[in-house]
C-alpha cells in the first residue's frame, strides 16, 4: 500500500496543494490520512462535499460537527474500504477496513491527538489502538497520525518525560507495533504491525 499522511491545519485552504502532491506520486497513494482538516475558526461548517477527493472514498470524524478539528481517511475507491467503528471511542480518530486476498483484512486508522488532550482521551486512544490491533477482524493494521508526543525516543521505544507518553509507548509495544516510517517531526508517525505493508 502506498500511504500519504499530513496535518493539513485546514484542508480547504490546501486542496490544490494536496492534489498536486498526489499527482506527483506514481502510483498515486492508496491511503491518505489528514489531521486537522477543519479551520480553527469558522462561521459555518464547510459542506462535506468540499472535502471530496476524486478517485477516493472519504471516511471521517468531527468533520460534520462543530467540535474537534476533523480527521479524514481517504482510501482509493478501488479498495472498496468500509468504515470501521471500534468498540471504544476516542475523539479525532477514524478507521476503515480493506479486504485483502485469502480472506485477510487490513484495518487502517488515522488519529489526531491535541497537545491539550485530556488524560481520559489519551487513555481511550491507547485502548482503541490495543483493541483494533488485537481484533480478529484485523489481520493487518496500519495507523497514521499526529500524536503530539515529542519526547518519545523511538530508537529505544521509551520516554523519560510524561506519564501520557509512557502509556502511549506501552500501547504500541503491547501490540508489537513497529514504526516503519516517520516524518521529520517525531509527533507525526506511521505505525504498522507488519514489515513491507506500506511504501
Amino acid at each position: 500500500m502506498h500511504v500519504l499522511y499530513t496535518n493539513a491545519d485546514c484542508l480547504l485552504n490546501k486542496r490544490a496543494e494536496l492534489t498536486n502532491l498526489i499527482n506527483c506520486y506514481s502510483p498515486k497513494p492508496d491511503i491518505i490520512g489528514i489531521a486537522e482538516a477543519k479551520p480553527k475558526n469558522f462561521r459555518e461548517l464547510p459542506e462535506l462535499s468540499e472535502y471530496s477527493l476524486t478517485g477516493y472514498d472519504a471516511h471521517y470524524t468531527n468533520v460534520e460537527k462543530t467540535n474537534g478539528r476533523g480527521t479524514i481517511l481517504y482510501t482509493a475507491s478501488w479498495l472498496q474500504a468500509s468504515l470501521y467503528t471500534p468498540d471504544c471511542s476516542a475523539s479525532e480518530s477514524v478507521w476503515a477496513t480493506i479486504k485483502l486476498q485469502n480472506r485477510e483484512t487490513l484495518t487502517v486508522g488515522c488519529m489526531h491527538r491535541s497537545p491539550s488532550s485530556s488524560p481520559a482521551n489519551d487513555s481511550m486512544m491507547n485502548q482503541q489502538i490495543k483493541r483494533v490491533a488485537t481484533s480478529s477482524k484485523a489481520s493487518h493494521m496500519l495507523l497514521v497520525g499526529d500524536f503530539n508526543y515529542p519526547n518519545i525516543n523511538w530508537n529505544t521505544d521509551s520516554s523519560s518525560a510524561s506519564h501520557a507518553e509512557k502509556m502511549f509507548v506501552d500501547a504500541i509495544s503491547y501490540n508489537k507495533g513497529k514504526i516503519t516510517s516517520h516524518q521529520s517531526s517525531t509527533i507525526d508517525l506511521i505505525f504498522t504491525n507488519e514489515e513491507g505493508i506500506m511504501t
